[in-house]
């Protein structure tokens, strides 16, 4: 499939897609761009335009080996450019210096098997992330660099029972990113979660339904938290 859209404040679109699928192989390409020249966010509204482009590829496949297990692997990027009007610029509505960048990629996992009443799901996924943000303001121009790269891993388990469901499930992420503004020394912002939690939903009578949810967040740099959720 393929579309083409156009509309006010000269916003142009296209996306295209790729599909195929048959009893054990699913695989599919999915590419978009979109493009704006925008409008000021701010008074008067004859001011600089704001543009925004966004250019976006997602390619997914997926394998089932038997009835209960089954295999997906996705990849995902998009690429960004905003304009926007600093919030310390002399001129705010005249700002046609300020804009950003970004660009971010994820690969992600997943296992699903099932038996009977009992489903396991597992995930592995890395995420890369650079944003830049150029500034004007009463000190001159600015340039902040923000990268960071996430890895996460999950185990999530759910069982079906006469009366209701109850999922168990252990969590872990990992994220090493840093900031920086011009030649300042870098900021890091490093940190790990250990997260476990238990959830049942119970079905007291075809009306009613008992939710009950209890988790532990551990941190390597913050206090470690205990969370839960009772709701009917």
């Amino acid at each position: 499939s393929i579309g083409f859209s156009y509309g006010s404040y000269n916003t142009k679109g296209a996306e295209a897609a790729l599909s195929y699928k048959d009893e054990k192989l699913t695989a599919q390409v999915l590419a978009s761009y979109l493009d704006t020249d925008g409008f000021s966010s701010l008074a008067p509204r004859d001011a600089e335009e704001d543009r925004y482009t966004n250019k976006n590829i997602n390619l997914k496949l997926g394998y089932a080996f038997d009835a209960n297990n089954k295999l997906n692997l996705s990849y995902n990027v998009i690429k960004t450019e905003t304009e926007f009007d600093d919030t310390f610029s002399l001129a705010q509505a005249d700002d046609d210096y300020s804009h950003a960048t970004s660009d971010q990629s994820n690969i992600a996992l997943d296992y699903l098997f099932t038996l009977d009443n009992y489903t396991a799901a597992f995930h592995a996924s890395k995420g890369e992330y650079d944003r830049d943000y150029y500034t004007t303001g009463f000190f001159g121009d600015g340039h902040n660099v923000y990268k960071a790269t996430l890895k996460e891993y999950a185990l999530i388990n759910g069982y079906d029972y006469t009366n209701g469901k109850a999922v168990f499930g252990l969590e872990y992420k990992d994220i090493d990113g840093f900031n920086q503004y011009n030649t300042f020394p870098e900021s890091q912002s490093d940190y790990t979660n250990e997260a476990v939690y238990l959830s049942n939903i119970y079905d007291i009578n075809e009306n009613t339904l008992l939710e009950t949810n209890l988790r532990y967040d551990g941190y390597n740099e913050f206090d470690n938290k205990t969370t839960y959720k009772i709701g009917v």
